[in-house]
């Protein structure tokens, strides 16, 4: 089976893009610049969330 292919940041971008193409549009820089690190760190939060895990103990 093969491993699942995750979106890069360049598609993740381009999605939002997508999505929100009003605020793209009338943003000024520094909105959009975080509006992008605000979707990176969304994926990033997903992921880390999702992430399988080994069992540790319970002391740990």
């Amino acid at each position: 089976m093969d491993e699942p292919r995750f979106p890069t940041g360049e598609e993740l971008l381009a999605d939002a893009k997508r999505g929100f193409p009003q605020y793209y549009l009338l943003g000024e820089e520094e909105e959009i610049c975080a509006l992008n690190a605000l979707v990176l760190a969304q994926v990033a939060f997903v992921m880390a969330v999702n992430a399988v895990r080994p069992k540790s103990d319970r002391e740990a």
